[in-house]
């Protein structure tokens, strides 16, 4: 009966493979890239995660710092993820490797800070020791993140100051990973021109995947129904941000075919997604282990028109 139970749920990893398409929204995973795109997915990446990063609640205390950089270190590491995925042209990929070390190290000296952290060490003194290295290092894949023409990633801004009232900091730097295939850092606002447009469709396409991403997450961290009942109203909650951010791509007209095809595509199939996933998420609530077994398929079905409306080329 466990692997019953079991099987639906971790039948559904396509959900976070979707949204791993989603953010990506381009050819073929990231092969094949152009210098200017490779870049446009770079910085992409970095200003969504400067977002996530921004909406972290700073710590105001000693105590407050080892939750605060656990959740940094998993926004971080999602991002080195997609970046690993990414296969820049052949004459950047020696710099974009180097960086990718060096953010590498970064994590492990962060992941290491709070771990002495939550072993018990002052964390006072943890961070007094351990700033150094880690800005070092931040330095350097600052350095090569210029040298790879990026323009987000790199920056100054890509920084998390951990200041709190011990007057302690750990800085996180932005990975310049990549994902969405077009500029980064955007408001939605008011710029209407073609460059203004790209970026706040990309703002968009970013925040539905990120919801996808959470709705995955969720499920295939579920044991069984009984542990998934108690997850649904975050579950339902995730959907709503997808839907809503799936429905502002009506609002845009994007200055290259691909791109158009793209938002046509995801506004065609994000609704079927968020319309089986529902009925699944019910099937859950209504203890209906047969229920959802048969949706499987057909959940399986739509988030594969999802990813082949991400990648239409």
């Amino acid at each position: 009966m466990r692997a019953i139970r079991r099987r639906p749920l971790a039948g559904l990893v396509a959900v976070a493979a979707a949204a791993a398409v989603i953010a990506g929204c381009g050819d073929d995973g990231g092969s094949g890239l152009s210098a200017d795109e490779f870049r446009e997915r770079a910085d992409a990446i970095c200003a969504d995660a400067e977002r996530q990063l921004d909406g972290l609640e700073e710590p105001t205390s000693a105590e407050g710092l080892l939750p605060f950089l656990r959740s940094g270190l998993e926004i971080q590491n999602t991002q080195l993820e997609a970046l690993k995925g990414l296969e820049p042209p052949e004459d950047l990929k020696g710099t974009f490797d180097e960086a990718v070390a060096l953010l590498e190290d970064q994590q492990d000296e962060i992941t290491a800070t709070a771990d002495r952290i939550e072993a018990g060490e002052d964390a006072e003194t943890v961070i007094r020791e351990a700033d150094p290295k880690i800005d070092g290092i931040n330095d350097q894949a600052d350095a090569k993140a210029k040298e790879l023409g990026l323009t987000v990633c790199g920056s100054e801004d890509d920084d998390v100051d951990t200041d709190t009232d011990t007057g302690t900091s750990a800085g996180t730097a932005t990975a310049p990973a990549a994902t969405t295939g077009t500029a980064p850092e955007t408001t939605g606002g008011t710029d209407t021109s073609p460059v203004g447009q790209t970026n706040a469709y990309v703002d968009d396409v970013q925040a539905a995947a990120a919801a996808l991403q959470s709705f995955g997450t969720t499920l295939q961290s579920s044991t069984g129904l009984e542990d998934l009942k108690s997850k649904i109203p975050g579950a339902r909650t995730d959907l709503d941000e997808f839907d809503a951010a799936i429905s502002k791509l009506e609002n845009y007209s994007l200055p290259t075919d691909r791109l158009e095809r793209q938002r046509t595509g995801l506004l065609r199939t994000g609704p079927q997604v968020s319309d089986v996933l529902r009925r699944f998420l019910d099937a859950a609530e209504d203890g209906d282990a047969a229920g959802v077994q048969n949706l499987l398929p057909e959940v399986q079905k739509t988030i594969g028109e999802f990813q082949q409306a991400a990648t239409a080329s």
